[in-house]
């Protein structure tokens, strides 16, 4: 009879602990949302961005807020200026948080609504939405920077080709094409 305890008392363990296991997955908080800031902090992130760019300076580290804001906008024309800008408010998008705005620009002049993706703790990071999506797309540059250039001794593969040995200096010299001679 002790026996049959025994293997009850197992059966029970081994399915509290299947139990436990199965809860303890089931549990696990999805991993990105602890990289969403608060929307408030995110905002104002996105508004310090502006306020530096209508100050002239370029996309750089801002430490006017409690957290750090790197910054990465690569849309910027050289020469333009923001002369306004309205944050219209939180916008749809796959990211964390996205921002929609309305800027007024000059030199040359022109009016366009932008979008700002805000992710991260601290740092928060502050994107244009076509340099996100540039990142989340691993592109690095432009595509035909890199088909125009002609490539180092590689084969059509695009492998390098193996070094040169001795052995391939010794094979036996080869005939002059007399086709050249003409």
């Amino acid at each position: 009879m002790k026996l049959r305890i025994c293997q009850a008392d197992g059966r029970v363990g081994l399915i509290l602990m299947g139990a436990v296991v199965c809860l303890g997955c089931s549990a696990e908080p999805n991993t990105t949302d602890r990289f969403v800031p608060n929307a408030d902090l995110a905002r104002q992130a996105v508004e310090q961005v502006l306020v530096d760019w209508q100050a002239g300076r370029a996309p750089s580290p801002i430490d006017r807020l409690d957290v750090g804001i790197q910054v990465v906008d690569k849309q910027r024309k050289k020469g333009q200026s923001l002369e306004e800008y309205e944050i219209l408010g939180e916008a749809p998008s796959e990211a964390a948080r996205c921002f929609a705005v309305r800027v007024r620009l000059s030199g040359p002049d022109a009016e366009e609504k932008v979008r700002f993706v805000v992710i991260g703790i601290d740092p928060l990071w502050v994107f244009r939405q076509e340099d996100y999506e540039s990142v989340g797309q691993w592109v690095c540059g432009k595509p035909e920077d890199d088909e125009a250039k002609p490539p180092d001794s590689e084969n059509a593969s695009g492998l390098s080709a193996p070094p040169a040995t001795d052995a391939d200096s010794q094979s036996e010299p080869q005939e002059p094409d007399p086709r050249q001679d003409e």
